[in-house]
């Protein structure tokens, strides 16, 4: 098993397979290791810019920020299947404590979403969320999402992962900005529920 930070095994957070709700915590130090499941913690590093109009519409998809974690080939090698449990986000911006004076930010608005990876394309769009949240751009973010259907409860494998509509998203969307400057750096820590020890 992967050891270290990412990748280890959490003790005390395995939920029934047959659970379709997660209401756990979204981290722990411990280890466990079950003899059908294994609830897992992986990281996933990442930055989010503004593109070359000037728009923030990035999607942190919970597979997508999985499958590009360091340590998810070698879960992939020992377990048949897999779910996510919990994504938490944390987003610190480059601008907290040096303002920019030439590179202007618009606020940020975030959605937690459980409907598809399809980006944020306007301020109707956004609003069209009940979760959807702003937040000035030299303000630190933190969103968390749990499983909480029997959609989002389906093991896949772990080969290729649930559909679009049974994963976890959190969105991203602003205009007015600066043209291509990087706004946030951020952590991702999600909870993988793994069955079938291969």
């Amino acid at each position: 098993m992967t050891k270290g930070k990412s990748g280890k095994a959490i003790k005390g957070v395995n939920p029934s397979v047959a659970a379709i709700s997660y209401n756990g915590p979204t981290s722990l130090p411990k280890t466990n290791v079950g003899n059908e499941t294994q609830v897992v913690e992986i990281k996933y590093v990442g930055s989010i810019s503004t593109s070359a109009g000037g728009v923030i519409n990035t999607v942190l998809d919970s597979y997508a920020q999985c499958t590009s974690s360091p340590d998810w080939a070698s879960l992939g090698n020992l377990w048949q299947e897999a779910r996510v449990l919990s994504m938490h986000t944390h987003l610190e911006p480059y601008n907290k404590y040096n303002q920019p004076t030439t590179n202007a930010l618009a606020p940020v608005y975030v959605v937690v979403a459980r409907d598809s990876n399809t980006a944020l394309a306007s301020l109707s769009e956004v609003a069209g969320y009940n979760s959807s949240e702003i937040h000035a751009p030299s303000t630190a973010i933190s969103k968390v999402i749990k499983m909480a259907d029997s959609g989002e409860a389906q093991f896949t494998p772990t080969g290729s992962g649930p559909a679009a509509e049974d994963r976890l998203y959190i969105k991203f969307y602003s205009s007015g900005n600066a043209n291509s400057i990087a706004v946030y750096d951020y952590m991702t820590t999600l909870l993988v529920q793994f069955r079938g020890r291969k």
